[in-house]
């Protein structure tokens, strides 16, 4: 497998979200409320959902990827009775920092219709713009909308470890 694989776009975001879907641990009294899901997925039945935006792809081109998690609580809840003070949503943004705490995060191979195989040495790492491994880039909690939904943006930077060595050429 050319070392071009561990830099595709496509494989560096796919094995983030495959990532965080095994290692976001949601509390068993959340899990029928919480959906990690992309923005085309109805929430309007859900108390508690996340977005997942990718805002640039640098990781792997000698550069950094944003990805910006936002944690939706929904107050006064159709499923739960809502989260009125806010601590729900503390809640998940702390479990996500839980989960993004790591040393590095595996990249795969999604090119081939079967299950993804594993890129041998190939990882993204967090950190933040300070140089501090394993943290948020930013954190912002963000006004309650007109439909009363609370609501917290966490934003992280990943770079590809390839791209911390200076021998290791660009590919695409």
């Amino acid at each position: 497998m050319s070392v071009a694989e561990s830099r595709k776009k496509r494989n560096i975001e796919s094995s983030l979200l495959r990532f965080v879907n095994t290692n976001f641990s949601v509390p068993n009294s959340l899990t029928n409320n919480v959906n990690l899901r992309d923005r085309t997925f109805d929430v309007s039945k859900m108390d508690y959902w996340v977005y997942i935006d990718f805002l640039n792809d640098g990781a792997g081109k000698k550069s950094f990827t944003l990805v910006q998690f936002t944690i939706f609580s929904r107050v006064g809840g159709r499923q739960s009775g809502g989260d009125r003070y806010g601590d729900k949503l503390s809640e998940l943004a702390e479990l996500l920092h839980n989960a993004m705490h790591v040393d590095s995060i595996q990249i795969y191979d999604y090119s081939t219709k079967t299950s993804p195989t594993v890129i041998a040495n190939a990882k993204i790492i967090v950190r933040n713009s300070n140089g501090k491994m394993r943290e948020p880039d930013e954190s912002t909690e963000l006004e309650p909308d007109a439909n009363g939904v609370l609501s917290i943006a966490i934003t992280y930077r990943l770079e590809h470890i390839g791209d911390l060595s200076r021998a290791v050429a660009y590919y695409d």
